[in-house]
């Protein structure tokens, strides 16, 4: 809890939290796993778009859920996202966050901030037994100023939650594919 917020305000973010942890969970879908997530943390965060990008075999990152305030799916997400923040928090497996995108240091070389007149961005790592198996990527276009230090620890909170759910239903996508297989083979 920090030093701002209130006992109520904690057991709101709390309930908040056991909530998402039991949405997440409740399917092994991993595609309705990723669009719940994305719906959740859009809403939990006042975000105008969100992304989840996981570690495909290889370690490429590949964009699996882009979804927008209105809870739709984006068409053509690859080109509209800050490739070089992902980048750095699925290496660094430390999140970002910045209030003001466009008059932030840390990013002012970066082309696709510019260009796509980025505000405010959150992105957080999505850990697994200590490994990064994701991202999950937040911005507004909009609005600079509208995500905030306690907006990052929420985020965060999130995410070990979305991260587990997420490896679960990759684990059981895994799982069915190779019985899938066995069957074939016999």
């Amino acid at each position: 809890m920090t030093g701002s917020e209130s006992p109520d305000s904690s057991t709101v973010r709390l309930a908040l939290l056991v909530r998402l942890a039991q949405a997440f969970n409740s399917s092994l879908d991993l595609d309705q796993v990723l669009g719940r997530v994305m719906d959740e943390v859009i809403a939990a965060v006042r975000a105008e778009r969100g992304f989840v990008m996981l570690h495909e075999a290889g370690g490429r990152l590949a964009l699996r859920a882009a979804r927008g305030i209105d809870q739709r799916t984006i068409d053509e997400p690859n080109f509209q996202i800050s490739r070089g923040v992902l980048a750095q928090v699925a290496a660094e497996g430390r999140p970002v966050l910045t209030s003001d995108a466009q008059h932030d240091d840390r990013f002012s070389m970066r082309q696709s901030i510019v260009s796509l007149g980025l505000r405010s961005i959150l992105c957080v790592p999505l850990v697994v037994r200590d490994q990064v198996t994701g991202v999950i990527y937040v911005d507004n276009r909009l609005h600079a100023g509208i995500f905030m230090p306690a907006d990052l620890e929420l985020l965060t909170a999130i995410a070990s939650s979305a991260a587990i759910a997420i490896e679960n239903a990759r684990l059981y996508q895994a799982a069915v594919e190779t019985g899938r297989l066995e069957r074939e083979l016999q």
